[in-house]
């Protein structure tokens, strides 16, 4: 049937390693629901590095060389398979050409899980991908915090919006907080994708795999820890005295943030020196 114009763009296809069957031409069938995930998984998966031009991300229809699909280590056993072979076939820079296929009504009940399956698909691009959902968003909402730290202590005393003036003061610590975890989780995911894929870390984040690196996240945590602390005495002695004031809240906030960051840094550092271990752990077995 239609499958079987797969095979011949692989196997006389010039340089052609994999041929996916591109159904979404013919999806009157298909229901809104599936069209619309299929839709999200195409944008995630783009975004991720995996091949711009295909219309049916998704599809099941696949033909492939086994020599070829054997390096990628492929190790999904789910429908996650489909994005796990795009993302990793387009870093090995593997040909893939999309043939179209009809597209029948399912006769029975599916076995795919619309939630469950989705959610699956989209743990598999955040193993191989983290910096699409974790870094960047992180890195972005940390820079705001920052932003809105430095100004609360601007003479203006907030930021106007229409006839009001909003004060940054708890935002700003928020954003800086979720932000930094935002950003270590990718990390973790960084490694673990390490680990998964056997692809070597970018050169932008290999710092994560130097000794001195947890070593550093603990002693910068441990720094904003006493500033933090330094900062809430120094608070408490106003209270004390009985000259704490509103116009103090900036210092506050930046209190909170410094002791809760420093926290969070702390327990990433050990977290990295668990990985380290954990890491040599394994080569030593080996």
């Amino acid at each position: 049937g239609d499958r079987c114009k797969l095979i011949p763009s692989v196997s006389e296809g010039v340089g052609i390693s994999v041929a996916v069957g591109d159904v979404d031409q013919f999806s009157r069938g298909i229901k809104s629901i599936k069209k619309l995930g299929t839709r999200i998984a195409q944008s995630v998966i783009r975004a991720a590095g995996g091949y711009d031009k295909l219309n049916d991300s998704q599809s099941g229809f696949r033909c492939f060389r086994k020599d070829t699909i054997s390096r990628l280590k492929l190790v999904a056993d789910g429908m996650e398979l489909a994005s796990e072979m795009l993302i990793k076939g387009s870093r090995h820079s593997l040909r893939v050409l999309e043939v179209p296929t009809g597209y029948r009504t399912r006769i029975g009940i599916s076995k795919l899980n619309t939630f469950s399956d989705g959610w699956r698909n989209l743990r598999m691009v955040l193993l191989l991908a983290p910096e699409i959902c974790f870094l960047a968003p992180g890195g972005a909402a940390f820079l705001l915090g920052a932003a809105f730290t430095v100004a609360a202590f601007l003479p203006s005393k907030g930021i106007e919006v229409g006839s009001l003036r909003w004060q940054p003061i708890f935002f700003a610590t928020i954003a800086l907080v979720l932000g930094l975890q935002t950003m270590l989780v990718g990390l973790v995911f960084v490694w673990r994708r390490t680990a998964l894929t056997g692809k070597p870390i970018e050169r932008s984040l290999r710092f994560i795999r130097a000794a001195s690196f947890p070593v550093a996240c603990s002693a910068t945590g441990a720094l904003f820890l006493l500033a933090g602390l330094a900062l809430d005495a120094w608070l408490f002695g106003h209270w004390i005295r009985g000259t704490s004031s509103i116009a103090n809240l900036p210092i506050a906030s930046l209190g909170q943030s410094l002791l809760l960051t420093g926290g969070t840094l702390v327990s990433f550092g050990l977290i990295v020196r668990w990985l380290h271990w954990d890491q040599g752990q394994s080569r030593h077995e080996d």
